[in-house]
């Protein structure tokens, strides 16, 4: 997974240090791909519960009628945990920045990257 590793990094430069934390997660609840600012982080605990919010969500989506989901936002008093699908739903993007970040850019860079992120997950 070396080329998500290198995804990650630049991702990482480019939200600087509003920067907290970002994970691909399968369906199964476990990460492929890690990466933190907080050395004690759990990343297993973070990407199980990550896909069972992504996977309510969707359901509730659908049961609404409301569309395909693009992401899930979570708003914390501390953070903003961004979680969108990437490629054919088999997998999940989390990503974690400072509350006081600007949202719109960091959707908009994990928009940019998603097929990119598909890209390296594929090969």
């Amino acid at each position: 997974m070396q080329k998500l590793d290198q995804l990650f990094q630049e991702i990482r430069m480019e939200l600087g240090t509003d920067f907290i934390a970002m994970d691909v997660i399968g369906m199964d609840g476990l990460a492929i791909a890690s990466m933190s600012a907080i050395p004690t982080r759990d990343d297993a605990a973070g990407a199980a519960r990550t896909v069972m919010v992504m996977k309510l969500a969707e359901k509730v989506s659908d049961k609404l009628g409301l569309g395909a989901m693009d992401d899930n936002l979570v708003t914390t008093d501390k953070v903003y945990i961004l979680s969108r699908f990437v490629g054919d739903h088999s997998y999940i993007w989390g990503l974690t920045i400072r509350r006081d970040a600007i949202l719109g850019s960091a959707r908009m860079i994990m928009k940019e990257y998603e097929p990119r992120i598909w890209d390296a997950i594929l090969h």
